[in-house]
């Protein structure tokens, strides 16, 4: 988390404006595993590679399996974005970012 948080001081610099719009994946997905880790995040893993994680405060992180991550924070985004709720697009095969800020 600690890691998320430096990158999105980076990534402030791609201001863009957004919907917040929840990436879940679809029906169809087979469950491998499902828990829940030590800072109180409900995890759910698929047999296709990805990942799901549900922290208490209401962020979201879904990781496709296929090289792309998205992350949706909670109502009350973070100290990084001055309390604006956010979501983060990953592309890990293209090793970019982008983040987009909730309009008011």
């Amino acid at each position: 988390l600690i890691h998320f948080y430096k990158r999105v001081i980076v990534i402030l610099l791609n201001l863009h404006f957004f919907t917040i719009t929840s990436k879940m994946p679809k029906g169809g997905k087979e469950v491998s595993n499902t828990g829940t880790n030590s800072q109180g995040s409900n995890y759910k893993a698929y047999t296709d590679g990805g990942y799901t994680y549900d922290h208490p405060s209401g962020s979201h992180y879904y990781n496709t399996g296929r090289g792309h991550g998205f992350y949706t924070s909670g109502p009350n985004g973070s100290q990084a974005s001055g309390g604006v709720p956010y979501e983060t697009h990953y592309n890990y095969n293209q090793g970019y970012s982008r983040t987009y800020y909730k309009k008011y």
